[in-house]
């Protein structure tokens, strides 16, 4: 931590009434009325009008009709495709809501203006340029402020049409990658090293914080996030800093808080091991610094990771609050990032208050790399990926658990599958960092946390949409999204939006309050079945596929939220019955690989009184699934049965532990992971409502 000039006093002030009512949130610095913010903040700023609701960075709205004694009404109002689709996905981008119109960026670099009741398009611009996201607009002075490829920042008018653009970069070393802030009649933008081709981090790349004047886009003022002239003398090889989230913005004393990416190479080279090309503590990365926003006049910084080996940014949005420190009021800004901790630090100074680690931890404090192969956790996509939220005193962090083995020279790669990594969302005491509630997830959380009155929602990478009561943690609605989530939500009055990027339909997705939901959170399934109906395949056994589990049939058990899977086994059969609140199709996919790639799925369902059920694999990346008798392959399944009473389905069936068919994945001895989905449609070609991760665990005798 440095102070470069202690000459700021910031206001302890909670609330300050304007004639407009503008209230940053409860609990975090408040912000007199100002030429300094846009009207258009200001007159809708109970929507969602910044990137993270606020410029202090809450990500919370108490201003939404959406509570926990309604969210089980939440159902899907409309949807609106993202037509361009990039390489990493088509949105990693949080939507704008400003009253009637909703503002939506995608990776092909197009705008979209949206009508908020119908879903329809008012206008798009249309660049077609390559971007890696983050990205996303930011509105201010009757102009919308974009990212125009990975070079260029570009304003348009309220029609669509482009007012200027300005080059910040035409180098393949840099390029932009972060969702904008208009605060002040400037823009606020950033470079992180090497864009092009995807190839981040390449030598003499350095990230660079731009203020752009919001009326011509001329730049005002830069800030070198990488504090060496000659990039800690081997500009050939290293690289570093740069800003991947919007800046936190105390708008009454104007000070702006970035968190600051990682230095390169990690965690080095053959002729340079253990980032020797770049000795001692590589500053300003993985750093929080302070500028004034006017200026970009450093203030002060505190490293909270010199000399990173692993790519552990400390990337994220920082947070401005107020904490009780030994009985006095302290105004704070807490800051976190891919090192998988959170910390909270006076905004006077930059002095840690406390510092809290979330999620798995192994190996990642290590300052030199053994010869060998070395397990870390987190790795360079773990720890806090996305942006936090605060209510009440209380945090909400998102967590991806994601290893990732190294050597001195390098990281291996053929290690490294996202689909084997899991989250978790933590909320955490602001007053000390202690840890709250804690929930699991079965693969990533990249999808921020918002707080939304009583609930706090949270998405993770299967595209699984979760809303918890924020108090205790506990389960109050969830939806499965027809995609991945890589992107954040916008929230206002009865509507909350969600933009699914990835996956072969890549759509905005827009929730309101409603009738009631079939996707509501519920009760845990009994095992009362009213009826069953079974195959015509049947044979009578020590195992009875009835439709019925029975008590000491199965030898193991594992409970998903509404969904269960049973399971024993011998040394050459598998028995299983899986069941779930649903009067659709039932499935389980065996040993999948990432996005469901190569899984080998067991599916049925009860029509009409007749069991049916489909021995399937999946081709590709989410599918498509199809019989195995339609690829080349067998239909394993021996025997099989189903119920369903209105409310709950069974499916009971059994088949070889090793079928030797190409298109069924063998059932082996230890760990087995799995993924379950449910519909409420008897019908293969109609989207599953719900899907998780899990595992069943296999004795053979």
């Amino acid at each position: 931590m440095k102070n470069i000039k202690r000459t700021i006093k910031i206001s302890s002030v909670f609330f300050i009434i304007i004639s407009l009512i503008f209230l940053i949130s409860t609990g975090s610095l408040s912000c007199k009325k100002t030429s300094e913010i846009p009207s258009e903040v200001l007159q809708f700023s109970k929507d969602w009008p910044v990137s993270n609701k606020n410029y202090a960075n809450t990500r919370e709205t108490l201003d939404s009709d959406i509570n926990l004694s309604n969210v089980a009404t939440l159902d899907i109002a409309w949807e609106f495709p993202i037509p361009g689709i990039g390489e990493w996905g088509a949105a990693t981008t949080n939507p704008l809501i400003l009253g009637d119109k909703v503002y939506l960026q995608d990776l092909k670099s197009n705008v979209y203006s949206i009508d908020i009741a119908t879903g329809n398009l008012n206008w798009k611009k249309e660049y077609n340029l390559d971007a890696y996201g983050p990205n996303g607009p930011a509105v201010g002075w009757n102009k919308i402020f974009v990212q125009k490829g990975h070079f260029e920042i570009a304003a348009l008018d309220l029609k669509g049409n482009e007012l200027w653009s300005t080059k910040l970069s035409d180098k393949e070393t840099v390029g932009i990658d972060i969702q904008l802030t208009a605060f002040g009649n400037l823009v606020y933008a950033s470079t992180v090293p090497g864009t092009e081709n995807a190839n981040f981090y390449t030598g003499g790349g350095v990230g660079i914080i731009y203020a752009l004047d919001q009326k011509t886009g001329k730049v005002k003022w830069s800030f070198n996030t990488v504090d060496s002239e000659d990039i800690w003398g081997n500009p050939e090889v290293n690289s570093g800093g740069g800003v991947w989230f919007p800046p936190a913005i105390d708008t009454e004393n104007k000070i702006a808080y970035f968190g600051i990416g990682n230095p390169a190479p990690w965690p080095g080279t053959e002729e340079f091991p253990n980032g020797s090309s770049r000795p001692g503590d590589n500053l300003y990365t993985n750093s929080i610094v302070a500028l004034d926003a006017k200026t970009g006049k450093l203030l002060w910084y505190n490293q909270v990771l010199p000399h990173d080996l692993f790519d552990l940014d400390f990337q994220n949005s920082p947070v401005l609050t107020t904490l009780t420190v030994d009985g006095k009021s302290v105004d704070a800004v807490i800051g976190s990032g891919k090192l998988g901790k959170v910390y909270a630090f006076e905004t006077s100074d930059g002095k840690i208050i406390w510092e809290t680690s979330v999620g798995i931890h192994e190996n990642d404090e290590l300052k030199e790399l053994p010869e060998g192969t070395t397990r870390v956790y987190p790795g360079p996509l773990g720890g806090v990926e996305t942006c936090i939220a605060l209510s009440d005193e209380i945090l909400y962090i998102p967590v991806v658990n994601l290893f990732a083995d190294y050597t001195p020279e390098s990281m291996d790669v053929s290690t490294f599958d996202i689909g084997a990594g899991t989250g978790e969302l933590v909320a955490l005491d602001l007053k000390n960092g202690k840890e709250i509630w804690k929930r699991e997830f079965n693969s990533i959380n990249i999808g921020a946390a918002t707080v939304v009155n009583d609930l706090v929602f949270t998405s993770i990478f299967d595209g699984m949409i979760y809303a918890f009561d924020k108090k205790t943690g506990n389960e109050a609605w969830k939806y499965q999204a027809p995609g991945g989530i890589n992107g954040w939500p916008a929230v206002s009055n009865d509507m909350i939006l969600f933009p699914v990027g990835l996956g072969p339909e890549p759509k905005l997705l827009a929730f309101k309050l409603g009738k009631a939901s079939s996707t509501a959170a519920s009760q845990q399934p009994t095992d009362s079945s009213e009826s069953a109906a079974t195959g015509s395949e049947l044979i009578t056994s020590e195992f009875k596929a009835d439709g019925v589990i029975s008590e000491g049939e199965y030898s193991g058990k594992q409970t998903y939220g509404d969904f269960e899977i049973n399971w024993t086994n011998d040394d050459t059969y598998f028995y299983a019955a899986i069941k779930a609140e649903a009067t659709g199709f039932v499935a389980v996919a065996i040993q999948p690989g990432s996005r469901m790639k190569n899984a080998d799925i067991i599916m049925g369902f009860v029509k009409d009184g007749s069991a049916s059920i489909f021995d399937m694999f999946s081709t590709g990346d989410f599918g498509p699934h199809m019989p195995d008798t339609e690829l080349g392959g067998t239909d394993d399944v021996i025997e099989y049965a189903a119920a369903e009473d209105g409310t709950f389905t069974i499916i009971e069936f059994k088949r070889l532990l090793v079928t030797g068919d190409d298109y069924d994945n063998d059932i082996v001895e230890g760990k087995n992971q799995i993924i379950w989905a449910y519909s409420k449609a008897d019908d293969l070609e109609i989207k599953h409502s719900t899907r998780g991760y899990g595992e069943i665990e296999i004795s053979i005798p």
